[in-house]
């Protein structure tokens, strides 16, 4: 089955699909595996990723003539594939080019999907394709930002980054895709903003806010998307006079993380 799925989707496939699956293990094994363990999942999506699909310029022209009209140096690409239900999206490189990929198989949930299947945090992750918007929203303005790899972040860089995309994903879209992170981070925003501040000062690994997946416990997985976007509204909303405020989100966020920090007056 792999050699066959190797053969007909992932050879002829794009970068996008590739972006999209995992990097350290077989591609192909990958997806055979996900098959194998949620067959009822993908077999009750098929219809509606067919339907997202045809629909797919439609539901996303608002958003990206918005984006095009805020940013008008937006040039990047935008793939939409279906993987192997471990990224709802991701930031692609390939050629020296950077693209935004979305993974469909995270936005095709509603009533017609078997979940029974999923773990708990890819239930709480699946989206209806009313989301779409806002996930592409969020990834293209991943490829605006500064060329920084994950592996080179620091947990600053890599909250404001993400907040930046969350944020601007919102102001643009309307929506937001992190919905019960923001609806949870905002009943417990002080203790989670101490925490924070903390591990921020600490210089703490990036997974004790992002990236977690199953390893959350008993939080929503990826709280620090929450915080981000939480201080750099407040720069906006502090600086939203200036002419080049939405650069200054995407640039000086991350070339000056503490001072944009600082400057944000998020924490005091």
């Amino acid at each position: 089955m792999a050699a066959r799925l190797r053969q007909v989707y992932l050879e002829p496939g794009t970068v996008g699909l590739r972006a999209l699956l995992p990097e350290r293990e077989d591609p192909a094994g990958a997806l055979v595996g996900a098959l194998r363990a949620h067959r009822d999942y993908y077999a009750s999506i098929r219809a509606e990723s067919l339907q997202v699909i045809r629909t797919l310029p439609a539901r996303l022209e608002p958003v990206l003539e918005r984006l095009s009209g805020l940013f008008p140096e937006l040039e990047a690409d935008l793939y939409v594939a279906v993987g192997a239900l471990g990224r709802g999206g991701t930031l692609g490189r390939e050629g020296g080019r950077r693209f935004a990929v979305v993974g469909l198989d995270f936005f095709c949930g509603g009533p017609h999907a078997a979940t029974g299947s999923l773990s708990a945090w890819q239930r709480s992750v699946l989206h209806p394709a009313d989301a779409l918007p806002g996930v592409v929203a969020h990834e293209l303005i991943h490829t605006l930002q500064p060329e920084l790899r994950v592996e080179e972040l620091t947990l600053r860089q890599a909250v404001l980054a993400e907040g930046t995309a969350e944020y601007l994903g919102w102001l643009i879209s309307g929506e937001t895709v992190h919905a019960r992170l923001h609806e949870y981070g905002l009943i417990h925003e002080g203790e989670l903003k101490r925490r924070l501040q903390a591990d921020l000062a600490a210089g703490a690994p990036l997974e004790r806010w992002l990236y977690q997946g199953e390893q959350a416990g008993d939080e929503p997985a990826d709280l620090g998307y929450f915080l981000g976007s939480r201080i750099v509204q407040a720069y906006h909303e502090r600086y939203r006079d200036r002419a080049d405020v939405l650069h200054e989100l995407l640039h000086f966020a991350l070339r000056d993380p503490q001072a944009f920090t600082r400057l944000s007056g998020y924490f005091g």
